[in-house]
């Protein structure tokens, strides 16, 4: 008898931090075996919600990992033992965010700020003591 439960708001954490963690938290459920806990959930058939976050969890990451061939084989070993044993996967939605943002495919323009011209060097020097002496803004026209 499998003694996982996980509930939606489990996964959803889960998912939240896949997306926003990066490939460290991959790593960390590989080691812990989360996805082999997520695969015997989904065998024990429980709320049929949560069966089917975690597969579309399990199909997102192993297609998004590069498969058999990727970075962390395990997510698509666990993809591949729920195939063989007949589960059937959610349909993947044509228009989802992608679970890791792509680069950018053009450069970003220099980004300016309205006091940069402002902060002087001399104003972040300190003195013996530790303290500094506060430097007066020099004046500027605003048109």
């Amino acid at each position: 008898m499998c003694a996982y439960t996980m509930k939606d708001d489990d996964v959803s954490k889960m998912n939240w931090c896949c997306k926003n963690c990066g490939e460290q938290i991959f790593q960390q459920m590989v080691e812990g075996d989360i996805v082999g806990k997520m695969v015997k959930i989904v065998k024990k058939k429980p709320d049929l919600s949560v069966r089917e976050k975690i597969l579309v969890l399990i199909n997102t990451w192993q297609a998004a990992l590069g498969g058999i061939e990727g970075k962390f084989p395990q997510y698509y070993a666990a993809y591949n033992e729920l195939k063989s044993a007949g589960v059937e996967f959610p349909p993947r939605e044509e228009n989802t965010v992608p679970l890791f943002t792509p680069p950018p495919t053009h450069p970003l323009s220099h980004l300016t700020f309205p006091y940069e011209d402002e902060v002087d060097v001399r104003d972040l020097e300190t003195d013996a003591s530790g303290l500094r002496e506060i430097q007066p803004l020099k004046e500027r026209s605003i048109p």
